[in-house]
């Protein structure tokens, strides 16, 4: 799996364009169909999967051989008066238990966010129902950090004032690439 991400106005389909020839040398303008739920694919290429996320001026891509899930959300104020409707009992308790909730909300809607997106079905049942893992500490570097939940490997990261996590079969082998 190699993530690719930009700062700025590029938009996702450029980031994808430039990912897969830099990754996988694909030639531009692959047909990109969308699955039942939305999910963007190649319909000519079962075998080569990606995913797009991008919040503020983060774009950013996750390539892989198997299906892949990505979320970035940027860091911005939180209301905790929301928790009880989106959180289990245990994720309100660790959202809770960090000073610094801005980073952890966005670090928790990235991990849902990131699961939904690898199934390809998005948010379809109550989010508190979404299950994900919930690490100990919040990252604090663009190396990634990896946890497993259900056979489904999670790696976050930080970057750029925001927080990025990737659900899929494997954990990234690389750190994020930035594409100007």
């Amino acid at each position: 799996m190699r993530i690719f991400g930009t700062i700025g106005k590029q938009q996702s389909s450029s980031l994808l364009q430039s990912a897969t020839e830099l990754y996988w040398n694909m030639e531009k303008n692959v047909p990109i169909s969308k699955g039942q739920w939305g999910k963007p694919y190649f319909n000519t290429m079962p075998y080569r999967q990606f995913n797009l996320s991008h919040s503020g001026n983060i774009t950013i891509c996750a390539l892989d051989s198997s299906p892949v899930g990505i979320d970035v959300q940027k860091l911005r104020s939180t209301r905790t008066k929301f928790l009880d409707q989106i959180c289990s009992a245990e994720e309100r308790q660790w959202l809770l238990g960090f000073k610094d909730n801005q980073t952890a909300f966005a670090l928790f809607w990235a991990l849902k966010e990131s699961q939904c997106k690898y199934t390809g079905r998005g948010i379809t049942r109550p989010i508190s129902q979404i299950e994900i893992p919930l690490p100990k500490a919040l990252p604090l570097s663009e190396q990634w950090e990896t946890m497993m939940l259900n056979g489904l490997f999670f790696s976050i990261c930080t970057c750029q004032n925001g927080m990025i996590s990737v659900c899929g079969e494997c954990a990234p082998t690389h750190p994020i690439q930035w594409i100007d």
